[in-house]
């Protein structure tokens, strides 16, 4: 439009020494140079139009198909738990199942074959003891490969008495599980999954019914 009108004015001071033919002429020929003008413009603005279009599908082709890379996690460290638990336990149980007193293996575990059958089953003791309570410590430390662990588990469950009711009533320390855990493999002394349970009572007590 500016053009225009500059082209308008430069007629004008033309019109003092021009008739009106060159006038006309020369106003057809300005309008024919403006209205090329306008196309070139339009064709310009519509090459960029297509170019930006182009762009923009491309980078969101490239979004769309780009796959996530892969990280690897953090590390979450190395961690070292302890814990366990006090059990006690209240036993009223056969004289002659195992011995007397803290030597009376029915206090701690199932023993069928000492079921007494004679009358001998018809003597009673009655006793207690915590050598059920446990103690424990659990390690883990996380590599590249996955996670290593230990673990270690302690009771007083020992057959093996190192006293008596009349002096300290102790029993020595078992251990339970000591294992090492790798890659999903487990090594070491830990609860068998083998196990005859046609054989063995269900009931809630670990080592059987005392």
């Amino acid at each position: 439009m500016k053009f225009l009108a500059f082209c308008l004015l430069l007629l004008t001071m033309q019109a003092r020494g021009a008739t009106n033919a060159e006038l006309e002429a020369q106003v057809e020929s300005l309008t024919q140079r403006v209205q090329k003008l306008e196309r070139l413009l339009s064709e310009v603005m519509e090459a960029r139009g297509a170019e930006a279009r182009e762009v923009v599908a491309t980078t969101s082709h490239q979004a769309a198909s780009a796959k996530p890379v892969a990280t690897k996690p953090a590390a979450a460290g190395s961690s070292l738990k302890m814990g366990g638990r006090v059990k006690l336990d209240v036993i009223a149980n056969s004289v002659s199942v195992g011995g007397t007193g803290g030597q009376n293996r029915g206090d701690v575990a199932l023993f069928p074959n000492a079921i007494p059958l004679t009358a001998s089953g018809e003597d009673h003791q009655l006793s207690g003891n915590a050598r059920d309570s446990r103690l424990w410590v659990n390690a883990t430390n996380s590599t590249d490969y996955g996670d290593l662990g230990a673990y270690i588990e302690l009771d007083f469950g020992s057959y093996d008495n190192s006293g008596n009711e009349r002096v300290s009533n102790s029993h020595n320390p078992r251990i339970r599980h000591a294992y090492a855990t790798y890659g999903g493999f487990t090594v070491g002394q830990t609860t068998s999954t083998f196990q005859n349970m046609i054989a063995f009572p269900e009931i809630n007590e670990a080592n059987g019914p005392a």
